[in-house]
């Protein structure tokens, strides 16, 4: 009896989550995702001419004169018009001066960040979101494998989990613990899918 209620417990919790499919990014190159909690909210820089964005983690700043923002990225600097988007990265230019010495009494190195000989760093593309999202993301386009015993497909040049079931011709990415499937990886509309729901062959996919 007690395992019983435990189990009615646990159903009950599982019936409260928010299964609701994030914003699903795919990209074929390597890109980064930037979190904004909500709407941007901003606090001008005392003296600077500066207003940055203080409910991100990410430096995010607008120069008040041209209204352009800028972004610190690991490897580089970004750009745009518009806080949202779309972000370039500065090759020619360096951002002003004020945005430069900001960041760097605000801005803490990463401990690896200095590349180790001959290795050029990767510099990823930027997208920027208010609400939940993920990325997922192949080296350049898919590359399908066939699954073992199975009428599905992986994904191999992805560190993601992206399954393609040959019979319906729905992918299935793994997201934060949870089955999303939708029938267009760029496009979506993606929509969450319980386990038991799931392509009879999943339970044959190895380790």
């Amino acid at each position: 009896v007690a395992q019983l209620a435990l189990v009615e417990q646990e159903q009950s919790a599982s019936a409260r989550l928010n299964n609701a499919p994030p914003d699903i990014v795919y990209a074929t190159k390597p890109t980064v995702l930037i979190m904004i909690d909500g709407d941007p909210k901003l606090k001008d820089v005392e003296g600077t001419g500066l207003k940055t964005v203080v409910n991100t983690p990410y430096f995010i700043v607008q120069d008040n004169s041209t209204k352009i923002w800028y972004l610190k990225g690991r490897e580089a600097w970004y750009s745009g018009q518009d806080v949202l988007g779309p972000w370039s990265q500065m090759t020619s230019s360096s951002p002003p001066n004020a945005v430069a010495e900001l960041a760097a009494k605000t801005v803490s190195a990463p401990p690896d960040s200095v590349p180790k000989d001959d290795v050029k760093p990767v510099i990823p593309a930027v997208v920027v979101r208010t609400k939940p999202a993920e990325v997922i993301q192949t080296d350049g386009e898919p590359k399908f494998e066939p699954v073992k015993n199975t009428n599905l497909l992986y994904v191999k040049n992805s560190e993601d989990d992206i399954i393609m079931d040959i019979d319906s011709q729905q992918y299935y990415v793994l997201v934060a613990g949870r089955w999303y499937t939708t029938k267009s990886l760029v496009g979506g509309p993606w929509a969450y899918v319980p386990g038991d729901k799931l392509p009879k062959d999943f339970p044959s996919i190895p380790a």
